[in-house]
């Protein structure tokens, strides 16, 4: 993810990795307003990734 990051900072864009609880993930989405969001989750989140709600401007 730091890689991905480094390389979006250096075309020009202001990527935040969050690294912390699944739980949690919404409650940064709402706090950064990002255009776009990309993570990764192992097997045992699943199930939370996949019911999070689906952000359109």
């Amino acid at each position: 993810m730091f890689y991905l990051a480094g390389v979006l900072e250096r075309d020009g864009f202001e990527p935040l990795v969050f690294h912390g609880k699944p739980e949690k993930l919404l409650e940064e989405i709402e706090k950064n307003k990002p255009e776009a969001v990309g993570f990764s989750c192992d097997f045992d989140n699943t199930q939370l990734i996949a019911g999070l709600p689906r952000f359109s401007s």
